[in-house]
């Protein structure tokens, strides 16, 4: 499965995009024979998801291809669904593309979405940032929150696309109005910096909340840093700490490290060497090079942990590889 800006999975569950769950009474025998792709299409969906049958990912396949070869833009999409995560078919990027294209052509915002994820990563065709762009952009134009965020992400980044941080402000503001909790943090940080708006910190902050209360763990880290300096909220340490420590159980790895400073610095909470190795530890096993420094240095002194110079090696060496 591809994973975009990071944080959040690019597809929506199949149970949200069809469009609906409702019960078909069509025997799989009778509904191959009707030439009513709608009819068609929902038994596959009850199929798909054994609502009141038995499920069956190869049945809902027939009946979804049965329907898509009529023309029928959702069965064209779900087609490239099963294709791309190989439900009672063979996986294939390659179809996945092929059926994708065939909805995005019909204007199915999700299926152009998908199509222009395809293109982004050169999975099933070549890899062209200019056409994913493209892609998202007629998908985003109505009004699909995660390509309007992805669009964004192409603006910030100058994929595909010129750079521009207005363009990607204004469509992170058009995805986060419907609830994009990617794209809220992803505008809070526009704000932060000021980049395509006028600075706010104020701004961030409300960002950040709206995302952190939707439990992303980046927004949470990013809200409890502006706690920590006080900018754009009255400053705290003990609610940095309730934000770091959310984002951390997670397994955010920069968050890890800043609740390991906390328990360093004492600040918010009474000082032990012992709690922030332990945090730093998490972070450096993910990688995290400023934890994996702060560890050396912690076995060299012996701060929480029992001092160590073959410790202390082995991580200023995973630090310096």
């Amino acid at each position: 499965m591809l994973n975009h800006n990071s944080i959040n999975i690019w597809v929506i569950p199949i149970s949200q995009i069809f469009i609906s769950d409702n019960m078909v009474d069509h025997p799989t025998g009778d509904i191959m024979n009707s030439e009513d792709p709608d009819s068609i299409h929902l038994t596959a969906e009850t199929y798909y998801h054994g609502n009141g049958v038995e499920q069956s990912y190869a049945k809902a396949a027939e009946l979804f291809r049965k329907a898509a070869d009529m023309g029928h833009a959702r069965s064209q999409f779900s087609m490239g669904h099963m294709y791309e995560f190989g439900y009672g078919v063979e996986q294939s990027y390659v179809q996945a593309a092929k059926w994708y294209r065939k909805a995005a052509e019909r204007n199915d915002p999700v299926a152009q979405r998908c199509l222009g994820v395809l293109y982004e990563h050169g999975y099933g065709l070549k890899m062209s940032c200019v056409r994913a762009a493209k892609w998202y952009r007629r998908s985003a134009i109505q009004g699909d929150p995660i390509s309007q965020r992805y669009l964004a992400d192409m603006y910030e980044c100058g994929k595909g696309v010129t750079q521009s941080y207005k363009r990607a402000a204004k469509w992170y503001s058009l995805s986060s109005e419907q609830g994009d909790t990617t794209a809220q943090r992803c505008l809070g940080v526009l704000y932060e910096y000021g980049n395509g708006v006028e600075q706010s910190y104020e701004m961030a902050a409300e960002l950040y909340r709206l995302s952190a209360e939707q439990e992303d763990m980046y927004a949470q880290w990013n809200l409890g840093d502006l706690y920590e300096c006080g900018n754009g909220v009255e400053q705290s340490y003990v609610t940095a700490m309730e934000l770091y420590r959310a984002s951390a159980e997670q397994g955010n790895p920069v968050a890890q490290h800043s609740l390991g400073d906390m328990y360093y610095e004492g600040k918010g909470v009474e000082r032990s060497f012992e709690t922030a190795a332990e945090w730093y530890l998490k972070a450096a096993e993910q990688g995290f090079l400023d934890s994996q420094y702060r560890l050396g240095h912690m076995y060299q002194r012996g701060e929480g942990v029992e001092r160590s110079e073959e410790e202390s090696r082995r991580w200023f060496d995973m630090w310096q590889s």
